[in-house]
Protein backbone atom coordinates (compact mmCIF):
# COMPACT_ATOMS: atom_id res chain seq x y z
CA UNK A 1 0.00 0.00 0.00
CA UNK A 2 2.73 2.61 0.72
CA UNK A 3 4.54 1.78 -2.77
CA UNK A 4 1.29 2.29 -4.62
CA UNK A 5 0.87 5.79 -2.59
CA UNK A 6 4.52 7.26 -3.92
CA UNK A 7 3.73 5.62 -7.25
CA UNK A 8 0.55 7.62 -7.50
CA UNK A 9 2.62 10.76 -6.24
CA UNK A 10 5.30 10.65 -8.73
CA UNK A 11 2.60 10.70 -11.68
CA UNK A 12 1.16 13.35 -10.25
CA UNK A 13 3.98 15.73 -10.54
CA UNK A 14 4.16 16.19 -14.18
CA UNK A 15 0.34 16.71 -14.62
CA UNK A 16 1.07 19.50 -11.62
CA UNK A 17 4.02 20.84 -13.46
CA UNK A 18 2.06 21.13 -16.69
CA UNK A 19 -0.84 23.15 -15.35
CA UNK A 20 1.40 25.82 -13.52
CA UNK A 21 2.96 26.31 -17.09
CA UNK A 22 -0.23 26.86 -18.54
CA UNK A 23 -1.23 29.67 -16.58
CA UNK A 24 2.20 31.48 -16.42
CA UNK A 25 2.90 34.13 -19.34
CA UNK A 26 4.04 33.25 -22.76
CA UNK A 27 6.94 34.44 -24.43
CA UNK A 28 7.35 34.31 -27.88
CA UNK A 29 10.88 33.36 -29.45
CA UNK A 30 12.31 34.85 -32.58
CA UNK A 31 14.54 31.90 -34.40
CA UNK A 32 16.01 34.99 -36.42
CA UNK A 33 17.05 37.37 -34.13
CA UNK A 34 16.58 35.35 -31.06
CA UNK A 35 14.74 38.69 -29.42
CA UNK A 36 11.80 38.78 -27.69
CA UNK A 37 8.59 40.39 -29.33
CA UNK A 38 7.26 43.83 -28.21
CA UNK A 39 4.40 43.82 -26.77
CA UNK A 40 1.38 45.57 -28.11
CA UNK A 41 1.20 49.46 -27.63
CA UNK A 42 -1.68 50.30 -25.61
CA UNK A 43 -4.49 53.47 -27.08
CA UNK A 44 -3.57 56.68 -26.86
CA UNK A 45 -5.60 58.32 -23.84
CA UNK A 46 -7.62 61.50 -24.61
CA UNK A 47 -6.94 64.28 -22.12
CA UNK A 48 -9.68 65.39 -20.43
CA UNK A 49 -10.23 69.17 -20.24
CA UNK A 50 -10.55 70.58 -16.83
CA UNK A 51 -14.47 72.34 -16.22
CA UNK A 52 -14.05 76.50 -16.52
CA UNK A 53 -14.06 77.81 -13.09
CA UNK A 54 -16.56 80.76 -12.88
CA UNK A 55 -16.26 83.42 -10.32
CA UNK A 56 -19.13 84.65 -8.52
CA UNK A 57 -20.17 88.06 -9.07
CA UNK A 58 -20.98 89.37 -5.63
CA UNK A 59 -23.15 92.56 -5.60
CA UNK A 60 -21.88 95.77 -3.92
CA UNK A 61 -23.03 96.35 -0.54
CA UNK A 62 -24.91 99.53 0.01
CA UNK A 63 -25.45 101.20 3.44
CA UNK A 64 -29.15 101.51 3.91
CA UNK A 65 -30.24 105.27 3.71
CA UNK A 66 -32.37 106.22 6.81
CA UNK A 67 -35.25 108.55 5.63
CA UNK A 68 -34.97 111.92 7.85
CA UNK A 69 -37.33 111.61 11.04
CA UNK A 70 -39.99 114.34 10.59
CA UNK A 71 -42.25 115.43 13.88
CA UNK A 72 -45.83 114.41 12.64
CA UNK A 73 -47.97 117.85 11.62
CA UNK A 74 -44.35 119.23 10.14
CA UNK A 75 -43.64 119.18 6.28
CA UNK A 76 -40.37 117.96 5.44
CA UNK A 77 -37.84 120.66 3.88
CA UNK A 78 -37.22 120.25 0.37
CA UNK A 79 -34.27 122.21 -0.83
CA UNK A 80 -34.93 123.19 -4.49
CA UNK A 81 -31.58 123.10 -6.76
CA UNK A 82 -29.73 126.45 -7.48
CA UNK A 83 -30.61 127.55 -10.72
CA UNK A 84 -28.10 127.61 -13.72
CA UNK A 85 -27.15 131.22 -14.83
CA UNK A 86 -25.60 131.64 -17.96
CA UNK A 87 -22.32 133.41 -17.41
CA UNK A 88 -22.81 135.66 -20.28
CA UNK A 89 -26.14 136.43 -20.89
CA UNK A 90 -25.52 137.93 -23.79
CA UNK A 91 -23.66 135.41 -25.30
CA UNK A 92 -27.47 134.89 -27.68
CA UNK A 93 -27.53 138.31 -28.47
CA UNK A 94 -28.17 139.16 -32.26
CA UNK A 95 -25.16 141.85 -31.65
CA UNK A 96 -23.32 138.58 -30.62
CA UNK A 97 -23.02 137.46 -34.06
CA UNK A 98 -21.35 134.47 -35.42
CA UNK A 99 -17.98 135.39 -33.64
CA UNK A 100 -19.38 136.41 -30.25
CA UNK A 101 -16.23 136.98 -27.77
CA UNK A 102 -13.68 137.04 -31.24
CA UNK A 103 -13.21 140.55 -32.60
CA UNK A 104 -12.21 140.49 -36.20
CA UNK A 105 -10.54 143.09 -38.38
CA UNK A 106 -11.98 144.57 -41.44
CA UNK A 107 -11.84 146.72 -44.15
CA UNK A 108 -14.90 148.94 -45.13
CA UNK A 109 -15.39 151.17 -47.63
CA UNK A 110 -18.78 153.80 -48.23
CA UNK A 111 -20.02 156.86 -47.90
CA UNK A 112 -21.09 160.14 -44.96
CA UNK A 113 -23.20 163.28 -44.58
CA UNK A 114 -23.14 165.15 -42.19
CA UNK A 115 -23.65 168.68 -40.72
CA UNK A 116 -21.35 171.47 -39.75
CA UNK A 117 -22.08 174.53 -37.64
CA UNK A 118 -19.06 177.42 -37.03
CA UNK A 119 -18.87 179.30 -33.97
CA UNK A 120 -20.97 182.20 -35.51
CA UNK A 121 -23.27 180.08 -36.28
CA UNK A 122 -22.85 179.57 -39.88
CA UNK A 123 -24.16 176.15 -40.74
CA UNK A 124 -23.49 173.97 -43.62
CA UNK A 125 -23.74 170.37 -45.10
CA UNK A 126 -20.94 167.89 -46.20
CA UNK A 127 -20.99 164.76 -48.36
CA UNK A 128 -17.40 162.72 -48.05
CA UNK A 129 -15.95 158.88 -49.60
CA UNK A 130 -14.63 156.73 -46.47
CA UNK A 131 -12.30 154.16 -46.43
CA UNK A 132 -11.71 152.52 -43.09
CA UNK A 133 -9.32 149.54 -41.63
CA UNK A 134 -9.57 148.03 -38.20
CA UNK A 135 -7.44 145.38 -36.27
CA UNK A 136 -7.96 142.51 -34.32
CA UNK A 137 -7.65 145.51 -31.15
CA UNK A 138 -9.96 148.03 -32.14
CA UNK A 139 -7.03 150.14 -33.82
CA UNK A 140 -7.96 151.22 -36.92
CA UNK A 141 -7.62 154.32 -39.36
CA UNK A 142 -9.70 156.40 -41.36
CA UNK A 143 -8.97 158.12 -44.57
CA UNK A 144 -12.08 160.84 -45.94
CA UNK A 145 -12.20 163.10 -49.05
CA UNK A 146 -14.58 165.59 -48.41
CA UNK A 147 -16.37 167.88 -50.15
CA UNK A 148 -19.15 170.73 -48.32
CA UNK A 149 -20.74 173.69 -48.55
CA UNK A 150 -20.66 176.64 -46.25
CA UNK A 151 -22.82 179.34 -46.39
CA UNK A 152 -21.88 180.51 -50.17
CA UNK A 153 -18.64 179.04 -49.92
CA UNK A 154 -17.16 175.77 -50.92
CA UNK A 155 -14.40 173.35 -49.52
CA UNK A 156 -12.58 170.35 -50.71
CA UNK A 157 -10.53 168.70 -48.05
CA UNK A 158 -8.54 165.42 -47.27
CA UNK A 159 -7.77 164.36 -44.43
CA UNK A 160 -7.30 160.93 -42.32
CA UNK A 161 -7.86 159.97 -38.45
CA UNK A 162 -6.82 157.58 -35.94
CA UNK A 163 -9.65 155.70 -33.44
CA UNK A 164 -9.57 152.71 -31.37
CA UNK A 165 -13.06 150.90 -30.91
CA UNK A 166 -14.04 149.49 -27.73
CA UNK A 167 -15.84 146.01 -26.77
CA UNK A 168 -15.76 142.96 -28.76
CA UNK A 169 -19.76 143.03 -29.64
CA UNK A 170 -21.28 143.90 -32.80
CA UNK A 171 -22.39 147.81 -31.55
CA UNK A 172 -18.78 148.97 -30.76
CA UNK A 173 -18.25 152.71 -29.16
CA UNK A 174 -14.98 154.31 -30.66
CA UNK A 175 -13.04 157.55 -30.26
CA UNK A 176 -11.27 159.19 -33.09
CA UNK A 177 -9.04 162.02 -33.54
CA UNK A 178 -7.41 163.34 -36.95
CA UNK A 179 -6.75 166.22 -39.28
CA UNK A 180 -6.52 167.12 -42.93
CA UNK A 181 -5.86 170.00 -45.79
CA UNK A 182 -8.13 171.37 -48.36
CA UNK A 183 -9.20 174.71 -50.13
CA UNK A 184 -12.01 177.18 -49.56
CA UNK A 185 -13.64 178.07 -53.30
CA UNK A 186 -14.87 181.54 -51.98
CA UNK A 187 -18.23 183.08 -53.89
CA UNK A 188 -16.38 185.92 -55.17
CA UNK A 189 -14.01 183.60 -57.33
CA UNK A 190 -11.01 183.80 -54.81
CA UNK A 191 -9.74 180.54 -52.82
CA UNK A 192 -8.09 180.22 -49.77
CA UNK A 193 -6.00 177.67 -48.57
CA UNK A 194 -6.96 175.69 -44.74
CA UNK A 195 -5.69 173.30 -42.06
CA UNK A 196 -7.65 171.79 -39.52
CA UNK A 197 -7.69 169.19 -36.57
CA UNK A 198 -10.77 167.74 -34.92
CA UNK A 199 -11.37 164.80 -32.55
CA UNK A 200 -14.53 163.15 -31.08
CA UNK A 201 -16.24 159.81 -30.56
CA UNK A 202 -19.04 157.59 -32.35
CA UNK A 203 -20.73 154.35 -32.01
CA UNK A 204 -20.59 151.85 -35.02
CA UNK A 205 -22.78 148.57 -35.79
CA UNK A 206 -20.68 146.08 -36.98
CA UNK A 207 -23.22 143.49 -38.97
CA UNK A 208 -21.78 140.31 -41.23
CA UNK A 209 -20.91 142.67 -45.06
CA UNK A 210 -22.34 146.13 -43.87
CA UNK A 211 -21.41 148.38 -41.08
CA UNK A 212 -23.35 151.52 -39.84
CA UNK A 213 -21.94 154.13 -37.79
CA UNK A 214 -22.66 157.73 -36.34
CA UNK A 215 -20.34 160.62 -34.68
CA UNK A 216 -19.46 163.67 -33.92
CA UNK A 217 -16.39 165.92 -33.74
CA UNK A 218 -14.62 169.11 -32.63
CA UNK A 219 -12.30 170.85 -34.09
CA UNK A 220 -10.26 173.77 -35.11
CA UNK A 221 -9.63 174.76 -39.01
CA UNK A 222 -7.36 177.74 -39.55
CA UNK A 223 -7.29 179.50 -43.18
CA UNK A 224 -4.13 180.42 -44.72
CA UNK A 225 -5.50 183.34 -47.17
CA UNK A 226 -3.15 184.63 -49.88
CA UNK A 227 -1.53 187.44 -50.05
CA UNK A 228 -3.21 190.29 -51.79
CA UNK A 229 -1.59 192.82 -54.38
CA UNK A 230 -2.90 196.46 -53.90
CA UNK A 231 -3.49 197.57 -58.11
CA UNK A 232 -0.57 199.75 -59.54
CA UNK A 233 -1.44 203.39 -59.20
CA UNK A 234 -0.78 206.02 -61.80
CA UNK A 235 2.53 207.35 -61.00
CA UNK A 236 4.20 204.39 -61.49
CA UNK A 237 5.20 203.18 -58.01
CA UNK A 238 5.58 199.60 -57.25
CA UNK A 239 2.40 197.27 -55.94
CA UNK A 240 2.73 197.10 -52.68
CA UNK A 241 1.82 193.11 -50.92
CA UNK A 242 -0.67 193.45 -48.51
CA UNK A 243 -0.66 191.12 -45.71
CA UNK A 244 -3.96 189.70 -43.57
CA UNK A 245 -3.63 189.87 -40.26
CA UNK A 246 -3.99 186.69 -38.29
CA UNK A 247 -7.30 187.69 -36.05
CA UNK A 248 -9.85 185.78 -37.75
CA UNK A 249 -7.55 183.13 -39.38
CA UNK A 250 -8.76 180.13 -36.88
CA UNK A 251 -12.74 179.57 -36.18
CA UNK A 252 -13.91 176.39 -34.17
CA UNK A 253 -16.62 174.32 -35.72
CA UNK A 254 -18.74 171.28 -34.71
CA UNK A 255 -19.89 168.27 -37.07
CA UNK A 256 -21.44 165.27 -37.58
CA UNK A 257 -21.75 162.72 -39.49
CA UNK A 258 -24.14 159.53 -40.37
CA UNK A 259 -21.83 156.55 -42.17
CA UNK A 260 -22.53 153.61 -44.09
CA UNK A 261 -19.99 151.26 -45.08
CA UNK A 262 -19.14 147.46 -46.88
CA UNK A 263 -17.21 145.59 -45.08
CA UNK A 264 -14.68 143.16 -46.19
Amino acid sequence: MPKLLVIAAISLVPLAAFADDAHAPSVEINIYNNAPASAPTPPPVEPVEAAPVITPIVAPIVAPVEAPIVAPGVAPVVVAPAPQVDADPCARGWWRGRYAGKRRGFLGIGFAKGHMELEDETEGKTKSFIARAQGRRGFGIELELARGELGADESKTVGGSLFKAFGKRRLMPYVIAGGGRGVIEREGGGEDRMRYMEAGGGLMLKLRRFAIGVDMRRGVRRVDEAEAVAPVTMDGAAPSVVTPTDEDDRAKYVRGRVMALVTF
